[in-house]
This record gives structure tokens, sequence and C-alpha cells, in this order.
């Protein structure tokens, strides 16, 4: 039976891997007993020892075999060539999937954070994209609050045009002389700029001074408290506002009307100032609405005067 036994142990270990597992850490009671577990080819062993010399004991007698066995110190193992090698080849594929893993992880977390980027980029385009067009909404606009400038500056001269085509034929009512006269010879701040600019040069500097303080008389404004470009910019009663209050200057039948005419300046002074306050400041623009009233006021006591001289 013994023999028997011993043969069959011996035929179970030598032919399959025989692993025997030993934690102090976790099996060793408060009496410093251990359990030793080995697997054979068809059934475990569990038994528990006194001691390490029993341990001992029983690993020699009980399963002893021609196999070569060996101790793993490190991992408390102790065991044959097959399974030990089996053992190790689980611990390095483990060790291999645990580390492809955190690769993996590590490969997500960056391109979590590559989608966030271009996510982040996509918005900032997105915006920049609604920055583009409302620039562009706004120079569309611009552009065609310019042209409606200029086509009114047109009109006024393609009016005169017409009157002086048609006092040729006949002669003209006393009131279209007037109106054309004031075309003429009244205010034009846009004009009256650009001409400014160019008169001054290093060899004109007498005349561009005295010219200089005639734009200041007549439109109530310092040529260098603005750019041409912000006043071409100005609201179109803006414009208006200050072309009467240059009529009151340019027009030699407001001294018979030299009150009136104080009056005038005044309201539009206070007008215009409304407006160099939003642009100097870069606040709340001008309000179209209140530029239209601040006009109306203004033109009524203009065109009070005028209706008394045509």
């Amino acid at each position: 039976m013994t023999a028997s036994r011993a043969s069959e142990t011996a035929w179970r270990v030598n032919n399959w891997p025989v692993l025997a597992k030993i934690d102090t850490r976790l099996n060793f009671d408060k009496e410093d007993h251990c359990e030793f577990m080995y697997y054979k080819r068809h059934d475990m062993s569990n038994t528990r020892f006194e001691n390490g010399t029993d341990l001992r004991k029983y690993v020699r007698d009980e399963i002893i075999t021609t196999a070569v066995w060996k101790m793993d110190s490190k991992a408390q193992r102790i065991g044959n060539d097959g399974a030990l090698t089996l053992v190790e080849a689980m611990e390095e594929r483990m060790a291999r999937m645990e580390k492809e893993l955190a690769d993996q992880k590590k490969k997500t977390a960056e391109q979590a954070e590559e989608l966030a980027d271009q996510k982040k980029r996509t918005v900032d385009q997105a915006e920049e994209l609604a920055d583009q067009k409302k620039r562009t909404a706004d120079q569309v606009k611009e552009l065609a609050d310019q042209k409606k400038k200029v086509a009114g500056r047109n009109r006024l001269w393609w009016k005169f045009r017409v009157s002086e085509l048609e006092r040729i034929i006949k002669k003209t009512h006393n009131a279209a002389r007037f109106e054309r006269n004031e075309i003429v010879h009244g205010a034009d701040v846009l004009n009256d700029y650009q001409a400014l600019e160019y008169a001054d040069r290093p060899d004109n500097e007498a005349q561009f001074k005295t010219a200089s303080e005639g734009f200041k008389k007549a439109y109530g404004l310092q040529l260098g408290s603005f750019s041409y470009d912000k006043l071409s910019k100005a609201p179109e009663g803006v414009i208006d506002i200050i072309s009467l209050r240059g009529n009151v200057t340019f027009l030699d039948w407001f001294s018979n009307h030299k009150e009136e005419a104080g009056v005038i300046a005044k309201q539009c002074d206070l007008a215009v100032r409304k407006w160099l306050k939003s642009i100097k400041t870069n606040g709340v623009p001008y309000p179209e609405d209140a530029v239209k009233a601040d006009y109306k006021r203004v033109k009524e006591l203009y065109d009070s005067v005028r209706s008394q001289e045509v």
C-alpha cells in the first residue's frame, strides 16, 4: 500500500506541475500554526501543521519524488520546475496585461484631453467666426451709411446744378435762388475737414491757422479734437446738426437774427457734445432716437428764422 501510494504520488508529481504555497502572514494562527496546500493532478491536499519543522517533514515524507524541488523565498512558494515556471509565466503575463492596461488608460486619458482641446478649439473657432460675421455686418452697415451720406451730399449738389440749368431758360423764383445760395454757400463740415487737412502743410502755416480758426467759429469744433474717421462715422443727424450750426455763420442773412442764431448755435453745441462724449469714452453710442429729437428741435428753430428771409 505504501509503495503504491508513493508510486502514485511520484507519478502525479512527475507528470503534473506541483506547487506548495506557504503564506505565513495569512495562514499562521495565534498558536503559530500554518497550513500547507499543494495540488496534484486530480485533487488538492490541505494539511494543517504546528510549525515549520512539521511542514518540512511532511513535504519530505508525503510528496518526496525524484522531481527537483525549489524554494521561491520572495513569494513563499516551493514547487517543481513545471509549477514554478507556469506561475512565473502567468505572473509575467499578468504584469504585461497590467502594463498594457495602464498604457491603454494613459492613452485613453490623452485622447480624452485631446478631444477636450479639440472641442475648445472648435468653440473658439465658432466664436471667432461669429465675431467675424458681426464685424462684416458692421462694415456692410458702415459702408451703406457712408454711401447714404455721399448720396445725400450729391443730391444737394445736383439740386443746385438743376436750378442753374433751369435759370438759363427762365428766370427762377426768389425762393429757388435762396435755396441754391444756401447749398452753395452753406456749411459742409466733412469737405471742410478734408480741405483743412489738405491745407495743413509746412509752406502754408498762416492760411491753415486762419482757416482752422474759421472752422472752430463755424462749427464750434476744434480740428484736432477728433479724427475725420470719427466724424465720417457720426450719425447722419449729427452731421446735419453740425451743418445747421455752420449755416448760422456762413449765411449772411443770419446777421439779421443774431439772438436766434445764438440760441440755435447753443442747441447744436449741446447735441454735438453728447456725440463727442460717446466717442471719447467708448460708452453708449448717441441713441438714434435722441439724435433725431435733437435735430428736429434745432431744425424747427432754424426754419422759423429761414422762413422770414425767403
